[in-house]
């Protein structure tokens, strides 16, 4: 018995369903990482044969939101907004700089950063121009894996919420700074913004009163969304177990995976009534451990 589904070949109760292209889109050019593992043998020596933290764009990011797509591309340094339906594109949008992170879609704008030190807000239907922020205090450009970049490139996603925008801009806390921002979403105003210690590159996590902040081979760490400040008074730039990756569960944060391929679950809140197996054994209930852990494969 043969059914049709829209995307992949399934295998169930030996039911074969085979998918059929709805429709094809070529991007043209493949996509153009930041940081990719052949770089590793250069820079990390014997440590290169561990897996790189920074992948978020090894692939074309992609935001789905009312029936359209919304993917960037490193490559063409811009976003695209295709028909959800045809495929067909709608508009393009062309920066200074490689756009690696997805954009954030809040009502009918779109969010996003760029190697080029800006964050852009368009307009979802059309792609016009809202408004653009630089974080940076000059347009410094230097080379960043063979093309021209921002010394304070936007190397995280944009996270709105409550009709503020926030991400962080630079890379290197001793040689220019690193900047985290919040912006008033609807015409850029700076609301506040500050230096950090830490080389901000991933996906932002903002989970109640707290914004994580990913920083690549080190541990995420915690600002409060009221002013920036940091939630811990010591830097956590030697905590192990980096990614680009976050996610919030059950009161955990979860990041990953590190170079060894393993995820980490961090319990943010204490004192509080253990609500999940998961939660006490991470604290110590059932295993005797303050952290767990446990290893991606494939």
């Amino acid at each position: 018995m043969m059914m049709r589904a829209t995307l992949g070949t399934l295998l169930l109760f030996g039911l074969t369903l085979r998918a059929a292209a709805g429709w094809v889109f070529d991007t043209g050019l493949p996509p153009h990482p930041g940081f990719y593992p052949e770089l590793r043998a250069q820079t990390l020596g014997p440590q290169e044969l561990l897996a790189p933290t920074s992948t978020f764009d090894f692939a074309h990011a992609i935001t789905a939101a009312h029936g359209r797509l919304f993917y960037v591309s490193a490559a063409h340094e811009g976003v695209f907004c295709l028909d959800a339906k045809t495929g067909a594109r709608v508009w393009s949008f062309f920066t200074e700089g490689a756009v690696r992170f997805a954009p954030a879609v809040a009502a009918d704008r779109i969010f996003f950063g760029s190697d080029d030190g800006y964050v852009y807000c368009l307009d979802a239907a059309t792609g016009q121009l809202h408004w653009k922020y630089r974080a940076g205090p000059e347009d410094r450009l230097i080379i960043a894996n063979g093309r021209l970049a921002s010394q304070w490139p936007v190397r995280t996603s944009v996270a709105v919420t409550n009709g503020i925008a926030y991400f962080s801009a630079g890379l290197f806390p001793a040689d220019g700074g690193v900047y985290l921002c919040a912006l008033n979403a609807a015409d850029g105003a700076e609301i506040w913004k500050r230096p950090i210690l830490t080389p901000s590159q991933g996906h932002l996590l903002i989970a109640e009163d707290t914004l994580f902040v990913p920083n690549g081979r080190a541990s995420p760490t915690e600002f409060r969304l009221t002013d920036g400040s940091p939630v811990r008074e010591r830097s956590d730039l030697r905590r192990e177990d980096g990614s680009a990756y976050l996610a919030y569960v059950d009161d955990m944060v979860v990041y990953g995976p590190n170079e060894y391929g393993i995820f980490r679950f961090r319990v943010e809140k204490e004192g509080q009534q253990d609500s999940t197996q998961l939660l006490r054994a991470i604290r110590g209930k059932l295993t005797g451990l303050r952290g767990w852990r446990f290893l991606a494969r494939g």
